[in-house]
């Protein structure tokens, strides 16, 4: 369906006004829930690339546009035909505040190579389960599948491969992503917990908030930990993460990336573990990519390991040690 002001007519899939606009201009911006099932919002792109660190800055810039701000398509997930739709080339998991932005914007920099980055319709869809919808774990993966390939598929024109970067608390689905996407490379980004931690102190994360997710993912009872105590809060979401990697119940080596790896892995191994072969000026690009702050891509990139180790608190040193070490000295070992 086609949307203007409220109002709806039926075009044909891919189509509007005669088949002018290409499905490859088009991409899912969000995901609704009716009786039968999700929904998908597709958004008209008109050749905008992902270049902002997140999906969601990249649709707001998108948005602004009046003809994408004035008409969208909607249709069934289930009824949007993904066959012959490639899957992503690699899938990153990550911890929180570990780099994982940084090769995400490294890849971005290789022609033809589009980084998804924490986009909204793949949490609505993966959070199925905790907003109450009730789904089968075969029926789950299908609708990961096909809203993963729907991004991919209204990509850039030009776009020779995507990659998924998901939010940090889907390490926790990391059987579902498997499922979904059983032959498709991943790997999981994270980083001394004393320094994560030490950051979303200084800077607190939104889904660290308490309420904002569900704790009981997580492997803990929010009600047990006063208001006041969010760097216990934000310690048990965090090796909540660590466990759900941990018990993936696959093997780890080859999937771990510390923080402590240098740059030139993001354009020697990681592209080859993703299938991808960037050319010299490209390596230059991300090496360029790679000489700025990810997140604030105008700003060099200052190294912050000593400045965030130096901020935490004994609170936070105690708590690290007694719920997050344990778990990082195992990846640790997996990793090497």
């Amino acid at each position: 369906m086609l949307h203007h002001r409220g109002r709806s007519r039926r075009v044909a899939p891919g189509q509007i006004a005669a088949g002018e606009v290409r499905l490859t201009d088009w991409i899912p911006c969000r995901v609704v829930w009716e009786q039968n099932g999700p929904l998908i919002d597709w958004c008209y792109l008109g050749g905008a690339r992902f270049s902002e660190p997140f999906f969601q800055q990249t649709i707001g810039r998108v948005m602004r546009r009046p003809f994408s701000a004035a008409f969208q398509r909607r249709e069934p997930l289930e009824a949007w035909n993904d066959k012959g739709s490639p899957d992503p080339a690699g899938l990153i998991f990550h911890m929180s505040r570990c780099g994982s932005t940084l090769i995400s914007q490294m890849l971005k920099a290789i022609a033809g190579v589009t980084v998804f980055s924490e986009a909204p319709p793949v949490d609505a869809v993966v959070r199925a389960p905790e907003l109450g919808i009730n789904v089968g774990g075969d029926q789950h993966a299908d609708w990961l599948r096909r809203i993963v390939r729907a991004l991919g598929s209204g990509g850039a024109t030009g776009q020779r491969a995507y990659l998924l970067k998901v939010d940090c608390w889907h390490a926790l689905d990391l059987p579902l992503f498997l499922r979904a996407f059983p032959s498709v490379p991943w790997i999981f980004v994270y980083r001394d917990p004393i320094e994560v931690l030490a950051s979303h102190a200084f800077e607190p994360g939104e889904w660290t908030n308490p309420g904002y997710l569900s704790a009981e993912r997580f492997g803990f009872d929010a009600a047990a930990i006063p208001p006041a105590a969010l760097a216990e809060y934000r310690t048990h979401l965090l090796a909540g993460i660590l466990r759900g990697v941990l018990d993936c119940g696959t093997e780890l080596e080859g999937h771990l990336v510390n923080y402590s790896h240098p740059p030139e892995w993001g354009w020697t191994t990681l592209t080859r573990l993703f299938g991808l072969e960037p050319s010299a000026p490209e390596i230059t690009a991300m090496q360029s990519v790679a000489a700025h702050d990810a997140k604030r891509p105008a700003s060099a990139f200052v190294p912050d390991v000593e400045k965030k180790r130096a901020s935490a608190t004994q609170a936070i040193r105690a708590l690290c040690e007694t719920h997050l070490y344990p778990l990082y000295r195992k990846l640790e070992v997996q990793r090497r």
